[in-house]
């Protein structure tokens, strides 16, 4: 017996950090959101069934980084479009991934 997953419905996240809320729309599982201001990141492992796509927009308060620059997956970079104070970015979910925002 197999189970058939497709790409799971995208849900949106928010986080509290330093009085200010970070949103995540994505059709990933989150855990471990990490607001490193001495770095200018945001980090978080992004998990879903293998064979589906990861699609995520990430809205950063303009306090946490002067906007968002770029995005990696487990230290890949991945095509990101950026609009504001939003990124957003797809890869194939491959089980758990650590998801970096710039």
């Amino acid at each position: 017996y197999r189970a058939v997953l497709g790409t799971p419905a995208a849900r949106t996240w928010t986080f509290a950090a330093g009085g200010r809320s970070v949103t995540v729309e994505t059709t990933s599982h989150l855990s471990g959101l990490v607001v490193d201001l001495e770095r200018d990141r945001i980090r978080f492992v992004a998990a879903g069934p293998a064979g589906t796509e990861a699609r995520t927009t990430v809205t950063i308060p303009s306090e946490f980084v002067d906007g968002p620059a770029g995005v990696t997956v487990d230290g890949i970079s991945v095509p990101a479009t950026i609009d504001g104070q939003s990124i957003t970015f797809s890869y194939p979910h491959d089980g758990e991934g650590t998801v970096v925002v710039r």
